[in-house]
């Protein structure tokens, strides 16, 4: 399978796309600059750094759970629901951050944040699992190590941006909300690719075709 079959291949497009947002709201968004934003909201350091130290160990437990249930579960609906979730868990910090009285519960409450690096978390690095599962049983072996390659550089393409775009936001605006928006509109539009992933049959009919 040559890249300019790949280019017009659902399948392929179906799996970048998502995995580009995730970049965007994963390495890119929130773990460059989750440190800042706490600083921004005043939080204390011990409370930063509890939440980014939390945010870590959930994220293994996160994928060590969806490595296991991509051996079991349709992977797709895996994918969606966990992009959804993610989704959710921004839509938190959209929520807190939208007023200055919500802002001063969260900030009163601590707790939250680390609520937030935990929920997070879980569904920080758990699509990899489900998305190199989807990657292996819909490319024929010959391809997964240009698909593979693709996919990756997909994703460090959203963690670029996703590192540099809210950066030049907070210093326009002074606030992540619009960072935060579009992460979570991403995130929404992940999830619906995501559960309209082509099933296996239909998919390697067209396969075929190509």
């Amino acid at each position: 399978m040559t890249g300019r079959v790949l280019l017009f291949n659902r399948g392929f497009w179906f799996l970048i796309i998502p995995f580009f947002v995730c970049g965007f709201t994963t390495t890119g968004l929130m773990d460059t600059h989750l440190i800042p934003f706490a600083q921004h909201c005043g939080f204390s350091v011990s409370t930063t750094s509890a939440a980014v130290s939390l945010l870590a160990v959930f994220n293994t437990a996160g994928t060590l759970v969806a490595g296991i249930l991509a051996d079991r579960w349709n992977n797709s609906r895996l994918l969606a629901i966990i992009y959804l979730v993610r989704a959710f868990t921004l839509a938190f910090l959209v929520i807190m951050t939208s007023n200055h009285g919500l802002m001063s519960i969260f900030l009163e409450h601590s707790w939250l944040l680390v609520l937030f690096s935990i929920s997070f978390g879980l569904v920080d690095f758990s699509v990899v699992a489900p998305t190199l599962k989807l990657l292996s049983s819909y490319f024929p072996t010959g391809a997964i190590g240009m698909v593979t390659g693709l996919l990756y550089m997909s994703h460090q393409l959203g963690s670029a941006l996703g590192s540099y775009l809210p950066g030049i936001l907070f210093d326009k605006t002074n606030s992540y909300q619009i960072s935060f928006e579009i992460s979570f509109i991403l995130l929404i539009i992940a999830s619906i690719v995501s559960v309209c992933f082509p099933k296996i049959q239909e998919y390697k009919q067209l396969s075929r075709v190509s």
